[in-house]
């Protein structure tokens, strides 16, 4: 429905990749609308102690509507960093809405 707006929580674990993992949280952008269906824009930028960080900058999938609510997947590769520099994939579902706002 246009004109009513909200975010989502997100948070995973990336694949396995040179040895580690990275766990992640954020929650995505407003909606931005495409056609009748809605999407969000989703940045994390994912720190670490051993010097590197990844970043997460992704559009989800549109809604899929379950009991709870809507939720959206979202899935990808984060940019490269790191010595000697990797990446790790992500696929995960976004929590149902957290904050609605018109």
């Amino acid at each position: 429905m246009h004109g009513y707006n909200h975010v989502h929580e997100c948070a995973g674990v990336t694949s396995f990749d040179n040895d580690h993992h990275h766990r992640y949280r954020g929650s995505s952008s407003p909606v931005c609308y495409v056609g009748d269906k809605h999407v969000h824009r989703i940045v994390i930028i994912i720190d670490i102690e051993d010097g590197h960080v990844h970043e997460i900058e992704v559009i989800t999938g549109p809604e899929i509507y379950t009991d709870r609510g809507h939720v959206h997947r979202f899935f990808g590769r984060t940019r490269r960093r790191g010595r000697p520099a990797h990446a790790h994939d992500y696929d995960e579902i976004t929590m149902p809405p957290v904050a609605y706002f018109y």
